[in-house]
């Protein structure tokens, strides 16, 4: 677990802990992390305000269904972007929707 080195309002800095390869149980420890991250129940999903996925924005509308928040907020978001962008037919965004 990688220290804290600072807090203020609008970041965090955090250890650099350097690179490594992953150990034999990886996948699996991830998997696990990733299904409990995944269990926790809620009432909505979304946020207040939109993030990044590395350069991608992420819109983050509040919603009470997850999988139509998945499906429009990520899944088509995602989609209309690599079509506009001429990296997705549109029979394939036709398709997804």
């Amino acid at each position: 677990m990688p220290a804290v080195l600072r807090v203020a309002a609008n970041y965090l800095i955090l250890e650099d802990l350097g690179c490594a390869l992953p150990g034999t149980d990886y996948w699996r420890l991830l998997g696990a992390g990733l299904a409990a991250l995944h269990s926790a129940p809620a009432e909505t999903f979304g946020f207040t305000e939109g993030n990044y996925c590395g350069a991608t924005i992420q819109s983050n509308p509040i919603t009470r269904d997850g999988h139509q928040f998945f499906a429009e907020q990520r899944i088509m978001a995602l989609a209309l972007q690599c079509l506009n962008e001429g990296k997705m037919p549109k029979e394939t965004v036709r398709q997804l929707r």
